[in-house]
């Protein structure tokens, strides 16, 4: 990364600090030891907008938010303002739902988030993540347009 010059770098949260963290270990004092101003990394439970701020702070960065999952990628983006919710990727159809049930809730009801996607040759059609949110705006079908931070997990999960 040093000897590259690498600018922006995409990870989890945790990888990031961790390459953080050994870039310095290695007697590169950060930020000025590297040339990386931006991430995209992912989202967290907890006070992740105050996280956000102190590694922004820390390392001298600009950070942006991706809600994403390893069986369905990105699920939702951060888009524009920096408030915590995640606009829902084009080629992802996302329901809210009660996780014992699977029935869909009304927007502001905090619930399961359920992945659906109708891309040709994707291995899963239908996933419960398993993580909850509440949706903050909805599409005329009621599907879900945007939703609010990460709340925790399911008790399903």
């Amino acid at each position: 990364m040093i000897d590259l010059g690498v600018t922006c770098i995409c990870a989890s949260t945790t990888f990031f600090v961790t390459l953080a963290e050994a870039i310095e270990a290695m007697g590169h004092p950060l930020p000025g030891g590297w040339q990386v101003r931006t991430a995209l990394l992912g989202g967290e439970l907890g006070d992740w907008l105050g996280k956000r701020r102190r590694l922004e702070a820390r390392y001298g960065i600009r950070t942006f938010a991706v809600y994403a999952t390893a069986d369905f990628g990105v699920i939702g983006f951060e888009n524009g303002a920096q408030d915590g919710g995640y606009e829902i990727h084009q080629d992802r159809i996302v329901q809210i739902c009660e996780p014992a049930t699977g029935v869909p809730l009304p927007q502001g009801e905090p619930g399961e988030i359920v992945v659906t996607t109708l891309t040709p040759g994707w291995p899963l059609i239908r996933f419960g993540t398993g993580d909850v949110a509440a949706a903050t705006a909805t599409n005329a079908d009621g599907t879900v347009r945007r939703i609010g931070m990460l709340q925790g997990a399911s008790a399903r999960r």
